[in-house]
């Protein structure tokens, strides 16, 4: 099982190492030989997998889920911003 975890990192966030890892990737530049690959062979037929989500296998695109969910949170996050708040949440209004 892969279990995946996106974490949105705002640059130079106070993370240690953080200021040395943008030196590093500055100083290789795009000439540099990569040091990492990693390969799957989608030709083979015994490589198969199905993605889920709380336990629900995903049926959809996976970039297209991974993108509705993404601006799901987007919108939910804008809507408890404290400014937004009076807007978003003593609105009782039924939108047709």
């Amino acid at each position: 099982m892969i279990n995946l975890e996106i974490i949105k990192v705002k640059g130079h966030s106070n993370i240690v190492g953080n200021e040395e890892a943008d030196k590093l990737a500055a100083a290789e530049g795009s000439n540099s030989i990569l040091r990492f690959t990693y390969r799957i062979d989608h030709s083979s037929q015994d490589f198969r997998f199905i993605p889920t989500f709380d336990d629900i296998p995903i049926e959809q695109s996976l970039r297209k889920f991974i993108t509705r969910l993404l601006n799901t949170y987007n919108a939910i996050e804008w809507s408890l911003l404290q400014c937004n708040r009076e807007l978003c949440h003593t609105n009782n209004r039924q939108v047709a």
